[in-house]
């Protein structure tokens, strides 16, 4: 499959690859990010929590991966407000995770003081939170299932004890 990245896209990847050390993240952590920075993202993980009515704050990665990336997007040369079309692939993305983009979108200006960022980077910032949403369904708002059947007493009773298995958060 081949895959045409933007300049900016390649300058990113190329920035965050340039930032990889193997030490862990949480030494990386300590010793190349401001405080402020790390309030930053942990505020825009629970405003994008509170808004998806997701936890994210239950992956370390996203954090850290979220730190990083936005350490690398705030050091780049290229104004942030600068409008650029999205590639088909962030398009694609912005589109499936209409609401995570729009909570990313709204939550990311009031955690870094009215920041904003063009929609290229919000994209970029989705695919973070997706991955982590698509990783713990778990965390996913509660449902509740309401099963109405014809049949038999027993076959209800073993339907509903493997969806209760399944989906233990749930009301069933």
């Amino acid at each position: 499959m081949k895959q045409n990245f933007s300049v900016n896209e390649c300058y990113s990847f190329a920035q965050q690859l340039n930032d990889v050390n193997y030490k862990s993240l949480k030494q990386l952590l300590i010793e190349h990010y401001d405080s402020q920075l790390l309030y930053q993202v942990s505020q825009l993980i629970e405003g994008v929590s509170q808004s998806i009515g997701n936890d994210f704050g239950q992956d370390e990665e996203l954090y850290y991966n979220l730190v990083t990336h936005i350490q690398v997007r705030l050091n780049r040369l290229q104004p942030l407000d600068v409008q650029t079309g999205l590639n088909s692939l962030l398009e694609t993305i912005a589109e499936q995770y209409e609401e995570l983009f729009e909570a990313v979108n709204e939550n990311f200006s009031k955690a870094f003081n009215g920041l904003r960022l063009n929609s290229e980077d919000i994209a970029f910032i989705v695919i973070h939170f997706a991955t982590s949403y698509e990783k713990y369904p778990v965390s996913r708002r509660r449902v509740r299932l309401l099963l109405v059947f014809s049949a038999e007493i027993n076959s209800i009773e073993i339907l509903e004890n493997r969806l209760v298995k399944a989906l233990p958060q749930n009301d069933v």
